[in-house]
């Protein structure tokens, strides 16, 4: 330990990612300052040290979960018991284990043991916001190499699947507001960033009456489900008394609003909207490729039968997401290993990635200049790569499954739309107009 610069673990000697656990070790001082006031003549370390000690642990384990992506601010603490004395020179050994993460909060249940004697425990809760600046990230680095942080691990979290992870984005730059930031969810967060990226490239960020005019169609998946949640419920439900009014009550208290089992697809609308004031009419296509083609399908379809003048379209998708790596591995389409160029291998390595669009009518594509007309201009954020299946019968057969995609009817009208332009379409504040070629 390094009291006097708030160093109170001395090295991780184990990070296991796949129980979300985490140890540390670290030698109180047999001299300091504090030891001067507490106590003259009995020298204890402060208890509150000693839970600032947990804290830290419990910090880097939320750092390592969330892959360097997020900082965690100690924000309350819970059922902290200080069971026995520590004394300067003694070794400790800290542990701790996630209980949850998700909107923006983390939850850990750590303990400090002095041999086989347990010290303190406690509940712990972390805010989890973005690294302040730069510098703030790089400090933090730099102490994790002097703990012994091991970054390695981050990159085998999921391991044997091959999984991109998405690179670090500076998500101030189009997401301005750390409350909305908070309150989106990964999948939502990359997609709103590449709306921001398409808007700006476009050259009609912040034009007011061109987004007011602005039609959207997105294609998302079904949400992210919160799988710190899931598995606490699989693995209580069993061990209650009464197991239906315990599901009930933990799907009460767990759920958030707007949510049913994961989240609702057209969130991702919803928030690009909200961040980036695109207020025409807004669709959204539920599932993944299939729904991406037809997104950009009807897009192209209303604007080329004059239903549309300007749109953006787009989609978003987590490819970290452990529910979907166990759907696709049920389904013998996850690639494992290590990923190499050039080897023919049939699978999927999964990836984040955002992609949005900004297509216009030929004449309002000259009127702003920059913005791109259909097929000529897209913007993105992805992960380092997307690995594809070599052998052409994978293929047909990986693309057919994900074409049985549940589609609104709200999709469905704007497809009967897109056939017929003489039909109404919405204008996207309720009110119904006529279309016309």
């Amino acid at each position: 330990m390094r009291l006097e610069y708030f160093q109170l673990i001395d090295r991780i000697v184990d990070l296991d990612l796949a129980q979300q656990t985490i140890c540390a070790e670290a030698r109180v001082p047999s001299a300091s300052t504090i030891f001067e006031g507490h106590f003259p003549g009995y020298p204890l370390m402060p208890g509150v040290l000693l839970i600032e000690a947990m804290a830290q642990t419990s910090g880097w384990l939320v750092i390592a979960v969330t892959r360097f992506s997020r900082m965690p601010f100690f924000a309350a603490l819970k059922e902290a018991k200080l069971r026995s004395f520590v004394h300067p020179g003694e070794s400790l050994s800290l542990s701790a284990k996630l209980l949850h993460e998700g909107s923006g909060y983390a939850v850990t249940r750590a303990e400090i043991r002095c041999g086989s004697k347990l010290a303190c425990n406690a509940e712990i809760t972390f805010r989890l916001v973005e690294f302040p600046n730069p510098e703030f990230r790089a400090s933090m680095e730099k102490m994790a190499a002097i703990l012994e942080f091991p970054i390695g691990a981050l990159a085998q979290r999921f391991a044997p699947y091959l999984v991109h992870p998405l690179a670090p984005l500076d998500l101030d730059k189009q997401i301005p507001k750390k409350g909305d930031q908070r309150q989106m969810e990964p999948w939502q967060r990359i997609g709103t960033y590449a709306a921001g990226l398409a808007l700006a490239d476009a050259g009609v960020k912040g034009n007011s009456e061109l987004l007011a005019r602005m039609d959207m169609i997105v294609a998302a998946g079904g949400g992210e489900r919160d799988v710190a949640v899931d598995a606490a419920i699989l693995s209580n439900k069993r061990k209650s008394a009464n197991p239906d009014a315990f599901l009930n009550e933990r799907l009460m208290s767990d759920l958030r609003p707007t949510l049913f089992l994961a989240q609702l697809s057209n969130l991702l609308a919803g928030n690009v909207s909200i961040v980036h004031g695109v207020t025409g009419s807004s669709r959204t296509f539920m599932g993944e490729e299939a729904a991406g083609v037809d997104a950009v399908r009807i897009a192209l379809a209303r604007i080329t039968a004059g239903q549309s003048e300007l749109a953006l379209v787009g989609g978003s998708h987590n490819g970290e997401r452990e529910d979907l790596l166990l759907l696709y591995d049920a389904g013998g389409h996850m690639l494992r290993g290590r990923f190499a160029r050039g080897v023919p291998r049939s699978g999927v390595a999964r990836a984040c990635t955002g992609a949005q669009r900004q297509a216009a009518r030929a004449a309002l594509a000259g009127a702003v200049g920059a913005i791109s007309a259909p097929g000529r201009r897209n913007h993105g954020c992805t992960g380092a790569h997307v690995a594809k299946p070599r052998s052409a019968g994978a293929t047909r057969t990986y693309c057919g499954d994900l074409r049985r995609n549940r589609r609104t009817a709200g999709d469905e009208r704007g497809a009967r739309m897109a056939r017929d332009p003489t039909r109404r379409t919405g204008t996207g504040n309720g009110q119904l107009a006529r279309t016309r070629v």
